[in-house]
């Protein structure tokens, strides 16, 4: 039951983090 908790949560943290350093490299490169 742990995991099934767990494995949202890592991927909804693993899903913030991608975006964020998604946004970070856009506000750094500008178009």
């Amino acid at each position: 039951m742990l995991k099934k908790i767990l494995l949202p949560v890592f991927l909804f943290i693993l899903i913030v983090f991608v975006v964020v350093e998604t946004l970070k490299n856009k506000s750094t490169y500008p178009k």
